[in-house]
């Protein structure tokens, strides 16, 4: 907690602050302060932010506008209980609401979670521009990786925000949601609104590189995988933009993925060293953990399944994570599916649930439904396997029983 306040604290100031002073405001010694303020400049470092002393002014933090709103988000946001000033639930809830429509409209797809970080982010960019602190993004920079149709859709999101909170949105800050917007695309199949997806050289060789590392480290051969090569491709084009602008994107299942799928992941973080030598960055845990997913399903892909039952999995971690859990119950219940769609919270309103006979999630679903709707964990239990086929399947015949 002193932690969190002391980085709101030195986030949110300009002028230096002096130790004694500061551990006057906590209520406690300059002896503790000072073992804290060492971890405070561990968690700065990890942002590119320094901690400045400068003798009888005290301290304070230096650093760039983007690093002070990625540790605002990725720290004190997403490592806490939310217990901090710089969150406020209405307001939260206000901007929730006009991404979203707008998002919908604009058939712009990103997953759950990513929305979440997404709304964070823009809370925070109004604090900071009430508080007259901007980012300043470069239009040469930003233009070489946002494209226009994400540019647009920021324009038109912080339009409604405008209205909404009276606040003017400059054009740098537009393009600061216009980053956000290209670090979190979703990219979907079969979808009539999107343009042609287009794998530049760049992403195909890194894709190359890593199935030729993982071959020559593993010996297994995901070389020829064209569906493995597209998932990692198409993971990977907004993954360059938040490795580009150092942008974090939080692993929920992280552990999980770690237990269950090591191969996988182990494969993953080998590979993942060919990112240092094109951006010269070591990728987190939590996105070798989102490329071991996509290898875990190559490795998935393999197991035979006999379809009965038309299932609805309804997943927040975005694409590749719901394929997954998908296989996981196809090799589970393979004999009695006869398909498994996939699909977020975000899509299910447009959902045709005529020929879907019951629906499992991983997240808790709000709006009405006209099928049976069973929570479930990203893994199974064998137990809950067992569980599962005597009661939405049976033993004979793939009759569904309702609770």
């Amino acid at each position: 907690k002193r932690i969190q306040y002391i980085i709101e604290y030195l986030i949110n100031t300009d002028n230096y602050i002096k130790v004694e002073k500061l551990s006057e405001m906590l209520f406690i010694s300059p002896k503790t302060l000072a073992k804290d303020l060492k971890e405070v400049e561990k968690i700065f470092s990890n942002y590119n932010i320094k901690l400045k002393r400068k003798p009888y002014y005290g301290i304070k933090a230096e650093g760039e506008e983007f690093d002070f709103r990625l540790c605002i988000a990725n720290y004190i946001e997403m490592k806490t209980d939310g217990n901090t000033d710089l969150i406020n639930e209405n307001e939260l809830k206000k901007i929730a609401t006009v991404i979203m429509n707008t998002l919908k409209k604009e058939k712009f797809n990103i997953s759950d979670i990513a929305f979440q970080n997404l709304i964070i982010h823009i809370q925070i960019a109004l604090k900071r521009i009430k508080e007259n602190c901007y980012v300043p993004v470069e239009e040469k920079k930003m233009r070489e990786y946002i494209s226009e149709r994400e540019f647009q859709i920021a324009e038109k999101c912080t339009y409604n925000l405008e209205k909404i909170f009276s606040i003017k949105f400059p054009y740098s800050e537009v393009g600061y949601i216009a980053i956000h917007l290209a670090g979190k695309k979703l990219f979907k199949e079969n979808r009539s609104d999107e343009k042609n997806f287009v794998i530049d050289q760049e992403i195909s060789n890194i894709v190359s590189e890593m199935l030729k590392k993982i071959y020559k480290a593993f010996n297994f051969d995901f070389t020829k995988d064209l569906e493995l090569r597209m998932a990692l491709a198409q993971h990977l084009m907004p993954l360059r933009i938040r490795m580009k602008f150092d942008m974090k994107m939080k692993n929920p299942i992280l552990d999980k993925i770690k237990e269950r799928f090591s191969l996988a992941y182990t494969m993953a973080k080998y590979s993942s060293t060919v990112f240092y030598e094109y951006y010269n960055k070591i990728l987190s845990e939590d996105e070798i953990g989102y490329i071991a997913i996509n290898l875990a399903l190559a490795i998935e892909r393999q197991k035979k399944d006999i379809n009965r039952k038309t299932v609805l999995l309804v997943c927040s971690s975005g694409k590749g994570s719901a394929e997954l859990l998908a296989y996981t119950y196809k090799g589970a219940f393979g004999e009695y599916l006869k398909e498994l769609i996939t699909c977020s919270v975000y899509d299910l309103e447009n959902m045709d649930f005529s020929k879907i006979d019951f629906v499992f999630t991983t997240v808790p679903i709000n709006i009405k439904i006209p099928v049976p709707i069973q929570e479930v964990d990203y893994f199974l239990e064998e137990s809950n396997i067992r569980n599962k086929e005597n009661i939405y399947f049976g033993r004979r015949g793939g009759c569904f029983k309702i609770l």
